[in-house]
């Protein structure tokens, strides 16, 4: 019994815990790397090429708090300007304090305040802590000795699950306090939390050892804010510009295609007293085609060629001055490099 317990004893004494001096350390900083940094640098590719000289625009952030009843301090703002600093050069953000600039022009009358062209405002409309939660455990006892209790193992296993979720919604207006209609997103997204445990213990002659372990995972309330905040800014500027953003991300973030987006230019085609225009724009933007004469309301020879093999390549049923031709040659548009079918394609002798 004596050399049992000395055993158990020296056993328990191996768990001893320590932190060694390297733990101690405080390690570099490093590079943050967020998830949408890919997504926004191409979006910034897309306004130049789609927009021309009307990416260019200035734009200032609210404040963009809580507005649910849920007890969550957070300012989201700097979520919004950071990718629009360090991507966008068509963009210039604006710091954003009215109260300052009053301020300046009461006390010092001074009045050379900066203003944007836009203002982007919302709020986290929706918080729900906790709003799911499910608890799991395991237990299993084995005896030896023929009842007699000299010998035991037992193992004990939990674990929890608890899920929360926040709502974003993002609009802009204009320094007039007009909104943009259609400008708007409004995303969710859900935050996790896992704890698990597992113990497991030995006894001979009532004498024995147990051993746990626990541990837990719970997303950061921050990184979710920063990665719905971020998507919400990718989208609502694709929807204010009016460009297929949903091109901009690639791999496992691909995403289909907004019908807001395709709905406004099936109404702004049906509404055109001009709908060649349009469609030789998506022709020299969308599909990189220098050549074509945006000068002209007709169709020359070499751009109703080049229409025509766009329409036999996507097997484009429609007629050419029909909204559902314009929607379909709008959605196959690749914007960043020219069609590999079109790459010897050329005006010239035609």
């Amino acid at each position: 019994m004596i050399s049992t317990l000395f055993i158990s004893i020296s056993f328990i004494g191996c768990f001893n815990p320590q932190i060694s001096q390297k733990e101690k350390i405080i390690g570099p900083p490093t590079s943050t790397n967020f998830r949408y940094d890919k997504v926004f640098k191409r979006l910034e590719k897309m306004r130049e090429i789609m927009l021309d000289k009307n990416a260019n625009v200035m734009i200032q952030v609210e404040s963009i708090q809580n507005a649910t009843t849920g007890r969550l301090q957070v300012d989201i703002k700097h979520f919004i300007e950071r990718p629009l600093i360090e991507y966008f050069r068509s963009i210039k953000v604006v710091a954003y304090d009215p109260e300052y600039e009053l301020n300046k022009q009461k006390m010092m009358g001074i009045r050379d305040s900066v203003w944007g062209d836009y203002i982007i405002t919302g709020e986290i409309s929706e918080y729900g802590n906790n709003i799911y939660s499910e608890g799991r455990e395991l237990n299993g006892d084995l005896e030896f000795g023929r009842g007699r209790g000299f010998t035991s193992l037992n193992n004990n296993f939990s674990s929890d699950y608890s899920k929360s979720y926040l709502t974003v919604d993002l609009k802009i207006k204009n320094k007039k306090g007009i909104y943009d209609t259609g400008s708007i997103a409004s995303n969710t997204i859900f935050i996790y939390q896992l704890s698990k445990s597992n113990e497991f213990g030995f006894f001979l002659n009532n004498l024995g050892i147990g051993i746990s372990k626990d541990i837990s995972f719970k997303q950061s309330i921050d990184r979710a804010l920063r990665i719905v905040s971020e998507y919400s800014l990718i989208q609502l500027l694709g929807r204010f510009d009016n460009i297929p953003y949903w091109k901009c991300f690639e791999g496992k973030l691909k995403l289909k295609e907004d019908p807001l987006v395709i709905e406004h230019w099936k109404y702004f085609f049906n509404n055109s007293k001009n709908k060649l225009l349009l469609i030789k724009m998506i022709l020299k933007r969308g599909y990189r085609l220098g050549f074509i004469n945006m000068d002209s309301n007709y169709l020359n020879k070499c751009e109703r060629e080049v229409l025509l093999k766009i329409k036999n390549y996507y097997n484009i049923k429609y007629s050419i001055k029909s909204v559902n031709f314009f929607v379909e040659l709008y959605r196959h548009a690749p914007i960043f490099v020219r069609p590999e079918f079109l790459e010897d394609f050329s005006c010239k002798d035609k």
